[in-house]
This record gives structure tokens, C-alpha cells and sequence, in this order.
């Protein structure tokens, strides 16, 4: 029975004309929580869950630990499966040992393949990975055409290693 009926107007606007806000059924909105919309990872529990991961805790106990910490299911935004699929991704993003060589090998290929890619790494005093830069030659060519305007975001994605993800977009 719930409904909300508009028209269209002539200024292609919208106009209201009825609204019955009376349900056939019992309603919770303590229950929209359950909504995938709702589902969201907050930064807080990301990085918790970041951590433990990292440190080998097995994500049930990881997830037990949330709820009793925000005292039951209720008080957190997002169920284990949610917290299951942000870890996966985490974990493809993650550099573990051996991370590097793969990112030198795999820009090496891409140059061979094509001599016009372009690439740079940069290490600081220990050798440890501080910066990277690569332009593919579709990006190259785009630049020449169109080289007035380049798009610098470094808040898109920080990693584990606090290495932000500066894409460049023409």
C-alpha cells in the first residue's frame, strides 16, 4: 500500500500528487542495517582488520573480536562477509616479499613488449620501494595529443606499506 505517486511537468520538473504512507506489513528501520547499501567497511574496522590479518589472526576470531567489541551484531555496519571480501582485496593490493622483484620484472616485460613504456622506481637509504611511476604508450600518446590537462589524486588508495596510489589521468 505504500506509495508515492509524481507527474512530470512541463518545465520537465516533477510534481508530487499522492503519497500513502501506510505498509500491510510491520516495518523496522533498526533492520536496514541488513541492506547491502548499509554493508559498508569503515576505515576504523579496515585497518583492524588490515592488522590482524597481517599478524596471521584467522578472520571468525578476527570478526568475533569486532562484535564484542562494539558490543553485538547490531553495532556493526558490516557482517563478516564484508569484512571477508575487503581482506581479499587488501591482500591483492599488499606487496608481500618478493613484491618488488615482481613489479621490476613485470615493467621490464612491458618494455620489451614495447620500448615506449616508460618507467621509474625510487628506493630510499635501506632499498626499500619509496616511489613509483609508469605511462603505458596508449597514456604517452594521449598526452601528446591532449597534454593541457592531467588529473593528480593521491588520496584514491594508501596501502599497508602508508604508499599512496597517484594515478595520472589525461
Amino acid at each position: 500500500m505504500a506509495r508515492i505517486n509524481v507527474t512530470l511537468n512541463d518545465e520537465g520538473g516533477y510534481i508530487l500528487t499522492s503519497v500513502n504512507l501506510e505498509h500491510t506489513h510491520i516495518y523496522s528501520p533498526g533492520n536496514a542495517r541488513h541492506f547491502r547499501c548499509f554493508k559498508k567497511v569503515d576505515a576504523l574496522v579496515a585497518k583492524r582488520l588490515e592488522i590482524n590479518d597481517e599478524a596471521g589472526i584467522q578472520m571468525v576470531k578476527i570478526f568475533k573480536f569486532l562484535l564484542v567489541e562494539a558490543g553485538g551484531y547490531e553495532n556493526v555496519p558490516s557482517g563478516e562477509k564484508e569484512c571477508r571480501n575487503y581482506i581479499d582485496k587488501a591482500r591483492k593490493l599488499r606487496l608481500e616479499v618478493g613484491g618488488v622483484e615482481a613489479l621490476c620484472n613485470y615493467f621490464r616485460q612491458m618494455q620489451q613488449k614495447n620500448p615506449d613504456f616508460y618507467y621509474e622506481m625510487d628506493v630510499d637509504d635501506d632499498l626499500r620501494l619509496k616511489n613509483v611511476f609508469w605511462a603505458d604508450v596508449r597514456s604517452r600518446a594521449t598526452y601528446q595529443s591532449f597534454g593541457d590537462v592531467i588529473t593528480f589524486d593521491t588520496a584514491y588508495l594508501t596501502n599497508a606499506y602508508k604508499m599512496p596510489f597517484a594515478p595520472f589521468v589525461v
